[in-house]
């Protein structure tokens, strides 16, 4: 069992690991959005990586499905962690387009702001 500070470590872990191994670019790029109100928080994260197509959004959470035919590196496991990471923490991930048509993976988190149990994966 562990707190929710250590599911948060390995959280943001998988998706700089994920934002890094997938960047095609010469430059990769990573933004984050951070948002409250008086029930929930909220993370939005970005990269310049080649995204995810739509059809395949939900299935890319699942453990052991890659899109990765080409680097031969992905296991198909570090989305599948956060996805059920978030879910023990009583929230909910969605992966959408980037804003303004921009290519990329973009990610929102929505987490209850109550103090979440201690969870075990």
């Amino acid at each position: 069992m562990f707190h929710a500070e250590e599911a948060w470590g390995i959280i943001f872990k998988q998706l700089l690991q994920n934002s890094l191994e997938f960047n095609q670019t010469t430059q990769a790029e990573i933004k984050l959005h951070f948002s409250e109100n008086e029930e929930e928080i909220f993370l939005r994260w970005e990269d310049n990586g080649p995204g995810i197509p739509e059809k395949y959004r939900e299935k890319v959470l699942e453990l052991f499905f890659t899109l990765d035919n080409h680097h031969g590196k992905s296991e198909g496991i570090g989305l599948a962690i956060v996805s059920t990471l978030v879910q023990r923490l009583q929230g909910k991930l969605v992966l959408v387009d980037r804003k303004a048509n921009r290519q990329g993976f973009c990610l929102e988190i929505t987490l209850p702001k109550k103090e979440p149990p201690m969870c075990s994966i």
